[in-house]
Order: structure tokens, then sequence, then C-alpha cells
């Protein structure tokens, strides 16, 4: 009798593996209004990093450092940083009102704002901040919520993921 369970649990093991689901496709970031950058067209063929944000969040202002480094160490590697803000409060749909913040902050990577969540809902997001790591082939290929800080375990992850995909984009790796 035992072996006969045994047998039946090793026999459904393939088809349990089977049923992972496959990478999410990455839709486009739209908007009407860009920040730090003219519109950013089609990302096909190119690694990019999208976080959604709100400048009165601070896990999101935690996170700047983080951001503004991976835009610094990657902008020559062909990495597109993006910053979606989307607000959480009515003053944060403002878009002076995010220059401001902006500024303040001391962002310079590109960001799109996304007052009226059609990027927040096209990615299914729930979170801020939220980083979406997109291959070359337009699949997401690494996710992680939360904020974010340089030299942490969850930077390291994401940096070698990031380093994989620029070396290789031909195989996608996949995160949590």
């Amino acid at each position: 009798m035992v072996r006969a369970l045994l047998a039946l649990i090793l026999l459904a093991a393939p088809a349990a593996a089977a049923t992972v689901p496959p990478s999410r496709h990455a839709p486009p970031v739209i908007s009407d209004t860009w920040l730090n950058s003219p519109p950013i067209g089609d990302l096909k063929g190119r690694v990019a990093l999208i976080e959604f944000w709100t400048f009165g969040c601070g896990n999101c202002q935690a996170t700047v450092p983080a951001m503004e480094r991976l835009w610094s160490d990657y902008r020559g590697r062909s990495l597109v940083v993006i910053g979606v803000h989307t607000p959480e409060t009515d003053y944060e749909r403002d878009p002076e009102s995010v220059r401001r913040a902006i500024a303040k902050l001391g962002i310079s990577f590109p960001v799109a704002l996304d007052s009226e969540y059609k990027n927040w809902k096209a990615f299914h997001n729930r979170y801020w901040p939220a980083i979406y790591l997109v291959d070359a082939k337009g699949d997401i290929a690494f996710e992680h919520i939360g904020e974010l800080h340089v030299g942490t375990a969850d930077w390291k992850s994401l940096t070698h993921e990031i380093d994989e995909l620029l070396k290789d984009t031909r195989s996608p790796r996949r995160g949590r």
C-alpha cells in the first residue's frame, strides 16, 4: 500500500512542476506626461526596470537612493529605468507637485505620470513601491515589492538579475 501511494506521488510530481505559471508579459508604459525625459517609446529588445511609486509614500522615498544608484550604474549598459508615479492622494495627482517632489528627492531617471492608474492596472500592481524587471522579450523576469536599499540581499538579487539579462537577454530569469 505504501509503495502504491509513493508511486502515485512520484507520477504526479512532474505534472505539478508543469503547472508553474510562465512569466507574465509586461504591458507598455504609457503616459501623456513624462518628466526628466521625452516620452519613452517601445521597450522591445531592451531590458527595463519599472518602479511604481508615489512621492508621499515614505517607503518610496526610502527607495529613491537605490533607484538613483541603479540609474547611475546601469545607464550606459542598456538598462532603461522608469519611475511610474501613481498617486495615492489628490495632492499627488498634481503634475507640479510631482515636479517639485522629483526635484526635492533628487530623482534624475525618467518618470511617467500615471494619475489615472492605467499602468498600475495594466501591470496588476497593488503596492508602493513595486519594481518590475522586464527582459528584452517583454516578459516580467523579476519582481520586488517594498523598499529597496543598496547592499541588501534584495539589492544583490535584483542587480544579479539585471546583469544576467543584460548579458544574455535570450534566457529570461524568474524572481519572486
